[in-house]
């Protein structure tokens, strides 16, 4: 099988969020199980400046084609893709491949990919990452390109893939809201790779750097700094518990809350602003923490809480993390945003060393049953297959 994946992002562009590890896991999840993978995406936003033609790559078995921004500025400040090029490469590669998996839905990829497909039809799946729904941000923005565009590009797309129950259902009201024909939506989550944290990073010299002493409960926060994160709630939270042992470490890069935190950090040095951690300082966060925390609101599938949980963190989380196995497998606590409730969960699970090493094996033990790329990549394969082939059942082989 012919697998071709088009994303505004791709590895190693993480700082935009979780959807280039997400698509990364997918497409090399697939070269592992024996097919061809192409990527076609854009050029990473610190390079967009300088290259302005189209780059062909292999990264670990992956096809990978990166087209320039029309306008980079764009891309990274606001995180709008600009990649109106792709239509050339795209026409190139459409014959070639067995279906499309196309990855967020109000993107000028998808418009460019609507428009290929008239003159060489194709099977196509959705993967929107948790960004249909008006409530994650933008929303008139959103209501405007659904009058303009969405329908012809829902039109084209055959199997859409939820990563939760409450997605599923955005997915299916919207379709009926556009008056599109009904689409197959089943839920399949994110993954992690557990290799990928089978490394050592330098424990030490990382906690020499933030002055973590050995004494200290160190709570993480891993993502972007914007308002639907909730890290400005974890902050107050923080503040407001006269704990002298908590460190609040607070990683990923800014999309407009780091004035206001950087303000509460100069009040309370407990609260410890790192920026955004990348490779082996990413690893020892994660290593130096005692617990992830992550009080979002609109949350897809969050890969920093399936990646704390593959490193043996205990996760704090908010409703609108869509994550209930986290409760049902007592891998940590879910709880509403606010920060009488955040703080209440915090002194639950640091004042209990006992109920902190169980919640950590637990979740662990929840990510190796549930949420890794070998397990995820055969159930895609399968609807794969059901799409190419729905006359011969799932139980198929390559």
């Amino acid at each position: 099988m012919h697998i071709l994946h088009l994303t505004p992002y791709y590895a190693p562009d993480y700082a935009f969020g979780g959807v280039p590890r997400v698509v990364q896991g997918m497409a090399e999840g697939a070269v592992k199980r024996g097919h061809t993978v192409t990527v076609l995406t854009s050029h990473l936003p610190t390079h967009a400046e300088t290259i302005h033609t189209v780059d062909e790559t292999s990264l670990n078995g992956v096809h990978v084609i990166r087209v320039p921004h029309a306008f980079p500025a764009l891309r990274g400040r606001f995180n709008l893709s600009t990649s109106f090029g792709i239509s050339s490469p795209l026409r190139r590669v459409l014959p070639q491949v067995d279906l499309i998996h196309t990855h967020e839905f109000r993107t000028v990829e998808n418009i460019l990919l609507s428009n290929a497909l008239r003159q060489c039809p194709k099977p196509v799946v959705l993967s929107p990452h948790g960004t249909l729904g008006y409530a994650t941000g933008r929303s008139l923005l959103k209501q405007g390109w659904d009058q303009v565009f969405s329908r012809p590009i829902a039109s084209h797309i055959h199997l859409a893939l939820a990563l939760t129950a409450v997605e599923q259902g955005e997915i299916q009201h919207l379709w009926l809201r556009l008056g599109c024909e009904p689409i197959d939506v089943p839920v399949i989550p994110n993954g992690v790779n557990l290799g990928d944290f089978a490394t050592s990073p330098n424990l030490e010299a990382f906690r020499e750097r933030y002055h973590l002493l050995p004494h200290h409960q160190v709570v993480l926060f891993m993502g972007r700094l914007h308002p639907r994160k909730g890290v400005d709630v974890l902050a107050q939270a923080i503040h407001s518990w006269a704990n002298d042992e908590v460190r609040l470490l607070i990683v990923g890069p800014d999309e407009g809350l780091r004035p206001r935190l950087e303000e509460l950090a100069q009040q309370d040095p407990r609260i410890i602003l790192c920026g955004y951690l990348s490779g082996d300082d990413r690893l020892a966060a994660y290593r130096a923490a005692d617990v992830l925390v992550l009080p979002a609101v609109g949350e897809g599938l969050s890969m920093a809480v399936l990646e704390a949980m593959a490193n043996g963190l205990p996760v704090l989380i908010s409703e609108g993390c869509n994550l209930p196995e986290v409760v049902e497998a007592n891998a940590g606590r879910v709880v509403s945003i606010g920060v009488g409730e955040i703080r209440g969960a915090l002194v639950e699970m640091l004042g209990d060393s006992a109920l902190l090493a169980q919640l950590a094996e637990n979740a662990l033990s929840l990510v190796k049953k549930r949420f890794t790329w070998e397990h995820i990549s055969h159930e895609l394969e399968q609807h794969y297959q059901q799409l190419l082939h729905p006359d011969q059942g799932t139980n198929l082989t390559r």
